[in-house]
């Protein structure tokens, strides 16, 4: 035990050292966990289950990318057939 919690401290001094995270009181902050790896190494992991139990979800879904990509096709297609339709009707106004 008192060797994993000598890697969080470690790997956290580093963190703050970087950068890369900061100091936080916060009621939300998440606990870390360490995981061995099949080397034999430690990853560090964050458990944010307790953050997304407060956490307000969007109510509104985002557009996928394939519905976006399907609506420029709409669009496309709908383009092309008014322009056709108004050289169709260019062309009609010529005849007459």
């Amino acid at each position: 035990m008192r060797l994993i919690s000598g890697l969080i401290d470690k790997e956290v001094e580093t963190l703050l050292k970087d950068q890369i995270i900061e100091s936080c009181n916060a009621p939300t902050v998440s606990p870390v966990v360490m995981v061995k790896k099949k080397d034999g190494s430690y990853r560090m992991c964050i458990d944010y289950r307790r953050l997304n139990k407060v956490t307000i979800r969007e109510r509104f879904a985002f557009i996928k990318p394939e519905e976006v990509t399907k609506m420029a096709d709409w669009r496309n297609e709908y383009e092309a057939l008014y322009r056709r339709k108004r050289e169709e009707a260019k062309n009609q106004e010529g005849i007459m």
